[in-house]
């Protein structure tokens, strides 16, 4: 059984279908940081629909982003853009994009952004096959979430982290991060994350 890995970014979702006549609205939104919003919300719904238009988007919301000079939205668009290159297999390219979007988070001080660069930047590594250098982001990741409290995505990247272990042989050390990531999901009644916990916990 497969161990499972969860790619984390900034969770929004939203239609799955982009037509010219939506296109042009949120183009002529005088606000740019709105429109970033938007097309951020659009590019990332089609990542796993139409990679070649969630491209498209992506491109006007790094054009968005850049226009309204906000570090924070800034982050956001190169996060959407690494997250499209690392679903076509482009790490490199993603991972420049992941660091670019760490860069814009850390100056705007933007703590959950920054953890999702990082374990982002971590499944990136894992997919190299680089686990030192995936480990360590996932573990940077994972001490952000624990100041900020945020138990979900703690017992996600958990999850991450055990599949490292998983990859490696170390089937132990992966047991004892996937029964952590279970004990956060029960706690968040969180049916699927839970299941997902103990397919891993099967698997070892």
């Amino acid at each position: 059984m497969k161990a499972v890995f969860v790619l984390l970014t900034i969770t929004i979702s939203c239609m799955a279908q982009v037509n010219d006549s939506l296109l042009y609205q949120i183009k002529n939104i005088t606000n740019d940081t709105e429109r970033v919003n938007q097309f951020y919300k659009i590019g990332f719904d089609l990542r796993n629909s139409n990679i070649e238009d969630a491209f498209e988007i992506a491109t006007y919301c790094e054009q968005a982003a850049i226009e309204s000079n906000s570090n924070n939205h800034l982050g956001k668009a190169y996060n959407l853009l690494g997250v499209l290159n690392n679903k076509i297999g482009q790490y490199k390219e993603a991972l420049l994009f992941q660091n670019k979007s760490l860069y814009y988070n850390q100056k705007a001080n933007n703590i959950l952004g920054i953890a999702h660069n990082q374990t982002n930047i971590g499944n990136i590594y894992a997919e190299l096959k680089k686990f030192d250098l995936a480990e360590t982001a996932q573990l940077n990741a994972l001490t952000k979430y624990n100041n900020l409290n945020n138990k979900l995505f703690i017992a996600k990247c958990l999850l991450n982290i055990g599949g490292l272990k998983y990859l490696q042989g170390f089937y132990k050390p992966a047991l004892k991060q996937y029964k952590q990531a279970l004990i956060y999901s029960s706690e968040l009644n969180d049916y699927e994350l839970m299941g997902n916990c103990n397919n891993n916990v099967a698997a070892c």
